[in-house]
């Protein structure tokens, strides 16, 4: 039994050492311990506060080129049906300049041919007239046929 009690007395002792050594110091351990944590804890709110102002930042900045986006698109698409109704106007006009020079040069050309063609007729009969004459009339009525032809051309002159 003796020696339980010295236990009990030694284990009262270092207790009674322990409150008494380390109440100040348990203290001042506690006090900077919540001293810390308060600091840590507005430092975190701080850096908290930042990073959401920095996000807030770059949300407004990406809804800001976004809107930009959206914009240069619409101008974008603005532009190409824009060029696109030059170009089919621009394109329909030169067709249509096309088909009329077309036109006019198939009836130049039909013209030409024409009057190629009754050239050819009127050489043809004029050959075939004189071949004709020749054959079927006589010096003297011949000869009276020139006069006469002269004869009118001098008076249309």
């Amino acid at each position: 039994m003796e020696y339980v009690i010295s236990n009990i007395v030694n284990f009262v002792a270092m207790v009674a050492v322990l409150y008494f050594g380390t109440r100040k110091g348990a203290k001042a351990f506690v006090a900077g311990r919540s001293e810390n944590i308060k600091k840590s804890m507005a430092d975190a709110e701080s850096l908290f506060s930042k990073a959401d102002a920095e996000r807030k930042q770059w949300k407004s900045n990406w809804d800001s080129i976004a809107a930009h986006s959206d914009k240069l698109m619409k101008d974008a698409v603005t532009n190409v049906n824009h060029l696109r109704e030059k170009t089919l106007t621009a394109a329909r006009e030169q067709s249509a300049r096309i088909s009329t020079d077309t036109n006019r040069l198939a009836q130049s050309e039909m013209e030409k041919a024409k009057i190629e063609l009754q050239k050819e007729i009127v050489e043809e009969s004029l050959a075939l007239s004189k071949q004709f004459l020749t054959a079927s009339l006589g010096e003297g009525e011949r000869k009276k046929l020139v006069e006469e032809s002269l004869e009118l051309v001098s008076h249309a002159g």
